[in-house]
């Protein structure tokens, strides 16, 4: 039984084989080799625009292969909700990125498990319809991909003939470098590009030839750093030999009218009428030039020119701003009746009432929205489920705590909130007492829980800009409990004593504006009765009755 973890991956776009990325000089970035046990392995494609789902830790994250246009390598972008890895080189780095955005921890994910790369179903789906895998060949150190073959009855070259490409990178002069092969009509060819600039340039009869001219790597001959001479490629070279015994014309002799029966009629009894219109393109030297997925389409491009990749990149370009409408491919109408008679059947054998019961309009509706949100006859997608937290006890004490330091807030002497709790007003802006929470506690909860949790609080809030007081109230109600403050911050450096006299000189204000008036003795001439210890008492004395609870 595997040990491997298993995870919720679900193919949402195939994607496409690109000739220029997945056969061409940079094809050794664009295939996986996978293993599957200690015998198995295979090449696996970056199909471009190919993505995948993956269900982690309760959300769906949608992984996208894109193409680095500066480097022609494979890059990789992972979103989930509102956060996005942006161009990543490797699957590992974006899912790594977005999730450590997404749970701000370090947990660690392999790129080819996420990728779908370890599902054997999703594996197969990929490789279904590519027709030639690059083939790697291990020579010592060297890697040399063969992405490209061709065949001819030249026996220098064993075989291979137009068309043949491989690459292979080792050091020249000094410097670790990319060397391009390739065999031409009737010569070969080796380029060597460093960073994308190009040391040297050579062209020859033979493969052995041109690599005697180097001076490097001499212990192994043209042919062998080629990759001809290797077991499978002249496998796949003699399997070519077999399908390709056709007769083939170029296009000086389209005019011949019997040439060109001849070639239809060989390739009309092996394919299908377009497979040999295929086919007879290929014969006659044409290249098919279309980058969209063909799967959903049924127009495809086709040149004759040395160079073909101006015209793919323009009609890339076309039909990805959306100027070049191609005509999709329409369902046939046999399977549609098939799949409707199909969940008819299904529904009338669930039915509990039997043959004859009625389908009900809840039902009916039900199913519509299924097959909106679904497609007929698939799976619910699963659902990320929301969890929230309580707020732990220890936390929602130091946020009470923090708020009964007379330094934070101070306590309004008359009004209070809807719960009878007494008006606390912030002696600073939010974030810079967040900064202050987080210094006191720093453990403690984070900037959006403390935010959140300080916009419920209906008794902490800004002071109101209340205008400009009489000269009464300003001298009795604000000014002389703002000098005894003042007098008791000079005389107690300890915090939990000035705290404790801030909390008795709070008690004292709010006294004077609602107790104090029960207190008042008014006698019959309307006049009050005079108290010397309140009327004519010093600050320092009120002080000290506060201290000694006077």
């Amino acid at each position: 039984m595997s040990k491997k973890r298993q995870y919720t991956i679900t193919l949402l776009a195939k994607g496409i084989i690109s000739e220029d990325l997945h056969y061409g000089i940079y094809a050794r970035n664009w295939w996986e080799l996978c293993k599957f046990d200690k015998t198995n392995a295979n090449l696996i494609p970056y199909r471009l625009f190919m993505s995948v789902n993956c269900y982690l830790n309760n959300k769906n994250f949608a992984i996208t292969v894109l193409n680095n246009e500066q480097t022609q390598n494979p890059c990789f972008s992972c979103v989930c909700d509102d956060k996005d890895s942006g161009a990543q080189p490797s699957a590992s780095v974006a899912i790594n990125e977005t999730y450590n955005q997404n749970f701000g921890n370090k947990t660690k994910y392999s790129g080819l498990a996420v990728m779908g790369f370890e599902n054997e179903s999703i594996i197969h789906e990929l490789i279904a319809d590519v027709q030639f895998i690059p083939i790697f060949i291990h020579l010592d150190k060297i890697l040399i991909v063969v992405s490209k073959i061709g065949i001819s009855s030249c026996e220098e070259y064993y075989g291979a003939g137009q068309g043949y490409l491989s690459t292979l990178i080792t050091k020249y002069n000094g410097k670790q470098s990319l060397f391009i092969q390739s065999i031409l009509e009737d010569e070969c060819s080796l380029d060597i590009y460093y960073e994308g600039i190009k040391l040297y340039n050579n062209k020859d009869t033979t493969p052995n030839k041109i690599w005697e001219t180097i001076g490097i790597l001499r212990k192994y001959d043209g042919v062998t750093l080629f990759g001809i001479t290797n077991s499978y490629v002249q496998q796949k070279l003699e399997e070519l030999k077999k399908n390709n015994n056709i007769i083939t014309c170029t296009s000086d002799n389209w005019e011949n009218i019997d040439l060109l029966n001849l070639i239809f009629e060989q390739n009309i009894k092996k394919q299908k009428e377009l497979g040999a219109w295929r086919a007879m393109l290929r014969a006659s030297g044409c290249i098919n030039i279309t980058s969209f997925s063909k799967k959903w389409h049924i127009i495809e491009f086709w040149i004759k020119a040395p160079d073909s990749s101006p015209d793919r990149e323009n009609l890339a370009k076309l039909f990805k701003s959306g100027m070049l409408v191609v005509i999709e491919k329409k369902s046939n109408p046999d399977n549609e009746n098939k799949t409707l008679w199909k969940s008819l059947q299904k529904a009338l054998e669930k039915n509990k009432r039997g043959d004859d019961g009625k389908v009900g309009n809840d039902t009916i509706n039900s199913t519509r929205k299924h097959a909106k949100l679904n497609g007929p006859g698939a799976p619910s997608l699963i659902k990320p489920r929301r969890i929230v937290k309580q707020m732990s006890e220890i936390k929602e004490k130091q946020f009470l705590i923090f708020f009964q330091d007379r330094s934070i807030v101070e306590q309004s002497s008359y009004k209070v909130d809807k719960n009878g709790l007494p008006i606390l007003y912030m002696s600073d802006q939010k974030t810079k007492l967040w900064k202050k929470f987080e210094e006191t506690f720093p453990n403690g909860m984070k900037k959006t829980s403390f935010m959140g949790r300080l916009a419920n609080c209906s008794n902490i809030k800004y002071r109101d800009d209340m205008g400009e007081l009489c000269l009464t109230c300003n001298e009795y109600g604000y000014t002389t409990f703002e000098s005894l403050i003042a007098i008791a911050r000079n005389t107690f450096s300890q915090k939990d004593q000035l705290d404790n006299i801030l909390r008795k000189i709070d008690a004292l204000k709010r006294h004077m504006r609602y107790g104090y008036e029960r207190e008042l003795v008014v006698d019959a001439d309307g006049t009050t009765k005079h108290n010397p210890i309140v009327c004519h008492m010093p600050l320092e004395n009120v002080l000290k009755n506060i201290i000694h609870g006077a």
